[in-house]
Order: structure tokens, then sequence, then C-alpha cells
């Protein structure tokens, strides 16, 4: 796959790097500490219950679902707790997933029963099988991978009917929009998105398709005070007045019994390609 002429001059690696680093300018421990991204992954699966997945994803899943076959052979990649690992587990002849937790690995495993489920143990940047999988799929597990080019070749090779990439993506919840233009707070808007994937595939040659699918994530708190704090984790201002958020907030609280009940609409990208490789793709990476 030839490199996009258009694109010759610009390096969409880089900004996706650049994107990686936190606020401080830092690229974050989990990202250069095994131990440390296996601690994360094996103190938040232990709030998790096995079958337990998110509402919101139910949309997404039905689309993805829709693009698989029931003989075929599917590789997940970062399958995470499992909101989308269920389903293809129900549908596909046979599901591989690469994690490079074994805590992800162990807790995916304990959901398959008798289904016909593959592990493999390591980063999928390091992925290497003789096998081709009818479709390699990745959603939401991209964010963390600094080498995103090596992931999308790996996707290539792996797959000989269909590439699979997912992300979902905004708008934020619409009280930032106004902590930001009502108050001036600095809110963390996203560096990397299902856009600068699309930008990295064209650059790579690589002509996809894209399809957004409404989601609707749903809050619900006891109090104004709680959902002040809860929904302030996209400030990057340091000071912050409670009132403010919580005045920001009010539009768009639904109260419901004893609840303030807080629905976003956002979008969850399904981003799909016909895998191919050339050795003009292979000497990118």
């Amino acid at each position: 796959m030839r490199q996009s002429s258009i694109t010759a001059d610009l390096n969409f690696e880089k900004r996706w790097q650049e994107g990686i680093k936190d606020w401080n300018g830092n690229i974050p421990k989990r990202m250069t500490d095994d131990h440390s991204e296996e601690a994360f992954w094996a103190e938040f699966l232990e709030k998790k219950t096995v079958g337990e997945i998110d509402p919101y994803s139910v949309p997404l899943r039905e689309v993805i679902l829709s693009l698989i076959k029931e003989k075929d052979r599917v590789l997940e990649i970062g399958p995470g707790w499992g909101n989308y690992t269920f389903s293809l587990l129900n549908k596909a002849s046979e599901l591989t997933v690469v994690d490079s937790s074994e805590s992800v690995l162990e807790f995916i495993s304990n959901m398959a029963g008798d289904k016909s489920l593959q592990t493999a143990h390591v980063k999928w940047e390091n992925f290497k099988s003789n096998d081709l999988f009818d479709v390699v799929i990745g959603i939401n597990c991209f964010y963390r991978m600094f080498e995103i080019k090596k992931t999308i070749l790996n996707m290539n090779r792996h797959a000989s009917r269909l590439c699979i990439a997912g992300m979902t993506t905004g708008p934020l919840a619409p009280h930032y929009y106004d902590l930001e233009n009502q108050y001036g707070y600095k809110i963390k808007h996203p560096r990397r998105d299902y856009i600068h994937f699309l930008h990295l595939l064209y650059e790579c040659g690589i002509y996809a398709d894209c399809k957004l699918v409404p989601l609707m994530r749903t809050a619900s708190y006891d109090s104004l005070k709680d959902a002040a704090q809860e929904e302030s984790s996209k400030l990057l201002s340091q000071e912050v007045d409670p009132d403010h958020v919580i005045e920001s907030l009010k539009p768009y609280l639904k109260k419901t019994g004893q609840k303030y009940v807080y629905e976003q609409p956002f979008y969850g990208a399904l981003i799909t390609w016909k895998p191919g490789m050339t050795s003009q793709m292979d000497s990118m990476t």
C-alpha cells in the first residue's frame, strides 16, 4: 500500500504520539512500566462482574455483529472487560483475544465457558502468528499504542477479509462547553480521536470506510454535589468552583425519583477496511 502524496510532508504518527502524553507533557507510566499496567487492570477488574457490559455499547455492538459471519475466525485486540467479546464468542466460529495483561485474559477466559476461545498474552504490536483470521477487530484499544502504524500493519498481516477499528468519540458532555464558554475553565479536549486514526490509514495508503453510530451514556447521582464531583474529570483548570459546575449541570439533569439523571449523547466511530499488504507498506514501518 502506497503512502498518499497529499500527506507526504506530514507525520500523523508523531502527532498521535504527542497526543499520548499527559497534560504535563509526559508519557504515562502505564505505557513504559508493564507492572503498572498489570496492576491497573488487576485492581480495575476486581470491581467488575463477568458478563457485565456497558449499556451504551449495545448499538455499536449490533453494528459490529452485522459485519461478522458465523463461520468467521475472529481475533480481538484488547478486549478489556468484554463489552464486545461476549457477542463475538456467541456468533463467530472461533475467537482469539490478544492482550498484554494477564488479568484481562483471565477475566475474559472465565466468561468463555465451553466456547471456542484462544488467548495470547502479548502486546498487539509484537503479536505474530502463522494463521490468518477472517476478521481482526479492536475497539477502544488503540489509545495507548505508541507505534500506531505498526499496529495497523499487524492488523493487515493477520486479517484475510476485514479489519475493524472502533473508537468512542465526542462530543464531550454539554456542561463542559458551558464551563468553558461561560466561566473560562480549561477543558481536556481529546487530542487523539477517530479522525486521527483515519488520517493514519490514509497516510499508509489505506482507504477505509467510517460509520458513526449514535450512543447514549446515562449516569445517575444522589445529589447535585455528587454529580458535580463526578462530572469534573475533564476540567484541566486546577481551581474549580463547585457551584459553577452545579450551575452548568442543572440544565442537563433530570430529577427521577430521588436521583439526578444525566444523559449524554455521543458517537462510536467504526472504521473498516479490506486488508492488504505490499512491500512498500512494509518499508514504512
